[in-house]
């Protein structure tokens, strides 16, 4: 596991609570310096309760992994609910959703959710985002990182499978 990663602020705020605690306690008792570390821990603990993306979307996994009749194909979205790609592509992926909504199953993989672990290693995800889009048996047609053209996935469609 990397150092920098989604949990870094957690870290990097207990860090930061413990010292500026230590030069409180050293600089002497003064309580509107309590008051204002209080009311900053208390502000980022609302901050994070707001924030978090709770648990990851449900999918079947069989139905997603090679060898599965499927009735439509997939674009499979690994993603991350703190990445900001993520985020950035979610107006592409939600076009391509109305646009192909009765043609092409959308599903957005949690990298985070433990559950997705089996789909993570089959697609040898590394970097989010990822798209990978499958046919109706669940194999691997193509993929993409960091961006979704929608004329690749047009293509595609319009493409005999």
């Amino acid at each position: 596991m990397q150092f920098v990663n989604q949990f870094s602020f957690l870290i990097l705020a207990g860090v930061t609570f413990v010292i500026l605690g230590w030069i409180i306690l050293r600089r002497g008792d003064a309580t509107t310096r309590w008051a204002a570390l209080g009311a900053l821990l208390l502000g980022l603990v609302f901050a994070y309760w707001i924030f978090n993306p709770g648990p990851g979307s449900a999918f079947d996994q069989a139905e997603l992994l090679p060898g599965a009749d499927r009735p439509l194909p997939a674009l499979l979205e690994f993603e991350s609910p703190y990445c900001l790609g993520c985020i950035a592509a979610q107006a592409t992926v939600t076009q391509i959703e109305r646009e192909y909504g009765s043609q092409l199953q959308v599903v957005q993989v949690n990298v985070l959710d433990p559950a997705a672990e089996p789909l993570l290693a089959h697609y040898g995800f590394q970097y989010t985002p990822t798209f990978v889009f499958i046919d109706r048996s669940g194999t691997e047609i193509w993929r993409s990182v960091g961006a979704l053209d929608p004329q690749h996935v047009a293509d595609s469609m319009e493409a005999p499978r």
